[in-house]
């Protein structure tokens, strides 16, 4: 097989996959495919033979060590080319040109930074390093551990940093599943929830904020024995503030409804500032919580921040449900808005069954442990 002078495409970013112009090769055995990996991240520079015999066969005696990288080295000049590998004197490197390591180009892109290499940075992570291979060699095994670890760290942050990129541009359920698929590789990165937060915010689905708090909130106490950062607090504290979506927002599926669909007043943005005044009926409906003073040092403090976020949620949906639009969380205080930012003819009685269906619902909630719980609604 004449493949001098070719270029292979190695990808490394999950899988093992060697291909020439599009055709997948087939590597012998697992080592063989370690050395090509090593080469191929570590290029340009020079690897001594001692370190590479040392890499993958350094439970062996020394002289059975080199006779096996000799062995691997033929069978890869076999696939890629006599010339594909050079040595120099006591050392070895992979030719210029004959590799496109999809991991060199991932730390390339990421070291360029922009919003576009960013986003080919992520589309060209597909997992673990080289998370389908296995050898028991322990200087092998140190290397591949800080490798993963590297190019994982690396990539949730690429996505964190991109899907903030497209919250500035409007697209918020894109956004969304970039932090959801950032939480999947590492719960336990905030920055990544955080992410996913500030997309539902922007587009107006207060809701599932608070329900993406809460879990992530019953996760690091049951997990960390913790709870979640106060910059990630401030997101659910200061939800009211968020509620202007930018002119160059695009609705998508799931966070946006279908073409055509009518958009209920809760998840309707605030109106542009305009010169022009208007005069409008509105009728703003406040609802809190309070709870008796006599047991209140008994109660601990997670309880009731617990009740308040489901608290939060469930006059959400309803608010969502009957068309009003929260204008502000504060505490244990909602403050809801009918007939605004749109006119409705019907504001008042909304608010009304709205009050109602809130007040049957804080009986549902009434009691968490010792604390008597009741639902305040002001219209």
């Amino acid at each position: 097989m004449d493949t001098e002078g070719e270029t292979f495409d190695l990808s490394v970013l999950g899988g093992f996959h060697l291909r020439r112009s599009g055709k997948t090769i087939d590597i012998p055995t697992g080592k063989v495919a370690c050395l090509l990996t090593y080469l191929a991240c570590t290029a340009p520079g020079p690897q001594p033979r001692e370190k590479l015999a040392t890499l993958l066969w350094g439970s062996s005696s020394e002289d059975r060590a080199r006779h096996n990288l000799r062995q691997a080295l033929a069978k890869l000049r076999q696939i890629l080319g006599q010339n594909a590998i050079v040595n120099d004197y006591q050392s070895l490197r992979l030719s210029s040109g004959t590799i496109n390591c999809d991991a060199v180009f991932f730390d390339q892109l990421i070291q360029e930074g922009t919003p576009s290499s960013l986003a080919a940075a992520v589309d060209l992570f597909k997992g673990a390093f080289l998370e389908d291979i296995f050898v028991d060699e322990e200087e092998w095994s140190d290397w591949l551990q800080i490798e993963r670890e590297r190019f994982m760290e690396n990539a949730i942050s690429t996505m964190v940093k991109h899907g903030e990129s497209l919250l500035v541009a409007g697209y918020f359920a894109q956004a969304v599943s970039m932090g959801r698929r950032a939480v999947a590789l590492n719960r336990f990165r905030e920055d990544a929830h955080r992410l996913i937060m500030k997309g539902f915010i922007a587009a107006g689905r207060n809701s599932e904020v608070l329900t993406h708090y809460l879990e992530l909130s019953n996760f690091l106490k049951s997990d960390l024995s913790t709870e979640p950062s106060e910059e990630t607090r401030l997101l659910v504290d200061d939800l009211g503030r968020h509620r202007t979506t930018p002119k160059n927002a695009i609705p998508e599926a799931p966070l946006s409804p279908a073409p055509g669909t009518p958009t209920p007043a809760a998840t309707d943005p605030a109106p542009a500032a305009s010169d022009a005044s208007e005069r409008r009926n509105v009728t703003v409906l406040v609802c809190n919580f309070v709870r008796s003073n006599k047991t209140t040092a008994t109660i601990d403090p997670e309880d009731v921040q617990e009740y308040l976020l489901s608290f939060q949620k469930s006059v959400s949906d309803i608010v969502s449900k009957l068309g009003g639009y929260i204008a502000t969380f504060s505490g244990n205080a909602v403050h809801v808005y009918f007939g605004y930012p749109r006119a409705n003819l019907h504001e008042a009685a909304q608010a009304v069954r709205a009050g109602l269906a809130i007040v049957a619902m804080g009986r549902r909630l009434h009691k968490i442990g010792q604390m008597d719980l009741q639902i305040s609604v002001g219209i």
